[in-house]
């Protein structure tokens, strides 16, 4: 079956485990050698295929497009020939990646420069719902760049190639409603008229046309700063707007932020605002059992220590391990894919999904083939025991003791192990075999599996016994 797996490709272990035609030998070499994972969650079960590499480091933010045949990725590039400035070459760059061409493409790329950004401060993202098509900003104050000039870069992108320049902007947010075929460009434009800056914002069509500018309906300087942990409203159109009321305090005569905002409903398309009560609070929502989660662990290696990230795959306190040393992973929208960053490199694993009791029973089966052997092999020692002293069983001394007897038969101690753990119940007190009457159906032991047992005769046989 390996040799089989191997020529015919990876792709193959999906159907021939949907077939219940792989064993448990193959399924753990389908582990570790090539990677693939289950996660077996409450109502789908989900067969992880082998990483696929997607963008060489450093990757620092992933975006995936909302129906998921798109991620637009921020990487900064590093390049270094020398210990000189001149012998560092670092560069930021916007990429997207094709999940159906698995194909990179760069979008946009910085000038050389010797400062280092903040991927989530000094970058903004909105990708068309409608389209394979994104808007991004760039701060290019992070850069040390702005020369007096306002200090975001906005950029209309196609993800076929072309990408051109909107326009640059001072404190900019880039939306994109989920249920709107229309992204939106907020930003601060000075009044002359009142000395001070004031919210506008203008649509951008999927064409990358940049629409007439007009005045935020909701021009406080607290929404700025709110616009980009805004969440959409549950129709998909509207914005929900946190606008912290002011409190007074009596000792101090001064004006603070209360920890309890107000809410507004603001949509972009009509420019209205409306208040909006707690209780309608609903925010827009996709349907996502699936998280990717970080977990962080001390390594330890010759006396020296060191720490490092995981990635693992959640659902319903059930997980499965992604991948190690791995600062950054998100799940696809459909939940049917993740983009995880390992080393700095991008890497994408498909989900594919099966019923759970389906992936459950088929798992169940291969681990059962897999006991069955290991059950057949101290069925095996247990009879070659029996024949070097006097057709006795060995005593009642205790489970691991009679393992430890019957252990030059078997000289393999992992076959009393089941996940890990010991698992051998010997039941008999050194009995003569020809004195048991029925040794077709007289149990010597077994080993306990989490669904069964895989019993032991005395006759040689083992047989399988579920869990009622």
């Amino acid at each position: 079956m390996r040799s089989v797996l191997v020529a015919v490709g990876l792709g193959l272990i999906a159907i021939l485990l949907a077939a219940h035609w792989l064993k448990q030998d193959d399924i753990e070499q389908a582990r570790q050698q090539y990677h693939f994972g289950f996660l077996i969650g409450k109502q789908t079960g989900y067969l992880l295929t082998p990483p696929e590499f997607v963008a060489q480091p450093f990757i620092r933010r992933i975006e995936w497009s909302p129906d998921g045949k798109y991620a637009v990725l921020v990487q900064t590039a590093l390049r270094v020939e020398g210990l000189l400035p001149e012998q560092i070459d670092l560069r930021h760059r916007i990429l997207v990646w094709s999940r159906a061409q698995k194909r990179l493409r760069v979008l946009w790329e910085s000038p050389r420069t010797d400062a280092d950004i903040d991927p989530n401060r000094d970058v903004r993202i909105a990708i068309f719902n409608d389209a394979p098509a994104c808007v991004f900003a760039f701060r290019d104050a992070a850069l040390g760049s702005s020369n007096g000039q306002p200090e975001w870069g906005v950029y209309y992108a196609s993800f076929a190639g072309r990408t051109t320049e909107l326009g640059r902007f001072d404190g900019v947010d880039l939306l994109a409603p989920p249920a709107d075929a229309q992204a939106y460009l907020v930003f601060n434009a000075f009044a002359p008229d009142t000395g001070r800056l004031h919210l506008r914002y203008a649509p951008i069509e999927p064409t990358g046309k940049l629409g007439e500018a007009r005045p935020l309906a909701v021009d406080n300087p607290a929404v700025t700063s709110a616009l980009s942990s805004a969440l959409w409203y549950h129709d998909g159109k509207q914005l929900i707007v946190p606008v912290p009321r002011p409190l007074v305090l009596e000792e101090q005569q001064r004006v603070a932020d209360s920890a309890e905002p107000s809410y507004l409903l603001w949509d972009p398309r009509t420019n209205k605002v409306a208040p909006l009560a707690l209780s309608a609070l609903r925010p827009y929502a996709r349907p996502q059992p699936l998280q990717a989660e970080r977990g962080q662990h001390t390594l330890h290696h010759q006396g020296s220590a060191d720490r490092t990230h995981t990635t693992w795959l959640r659902e319903e306190g059930k997980a499965v391990l992604i991948a190690a040393d791995s600062a950054l992973a998100t799940v696809s929208p459909q939940g049917d894919a993740i983009l995880y960053v390992a080393h700095g490199a991008a890497f994408f694993r498909q989900l594919l999904q099966l019923p759970a009791q389906e992936l459950s029973a088929i798992l169940g089966s291969a681990a059962r083939d897999k006991y069955r052997s290991h059950a057949k092999q101290i069925a095996t020692a247990l009879l070659m025991y029996v024949q070097d002293y006097d057709e006795r069983f060995p005593p009642a001394l205790g489970d691991r003791e009679v393992a430890e007897i019957i252990m030059p038969y078997v000289k393999n101690p992992d076959v009393f192990l089941v996940e890990g753990a010991f698992a051998f119940r010997y039941l008999l007190a050194g009995q003569s075999l020809v004195d048991i009457e029925d040794p077709v159906r007289t149990e010597v032991g077994y080993l306990e599996l989490p669904d069964g047992r895989m019993v032991i005769y005395a006759d040689g046989h083992v047989k399988w016994q579920p869990y009622r």
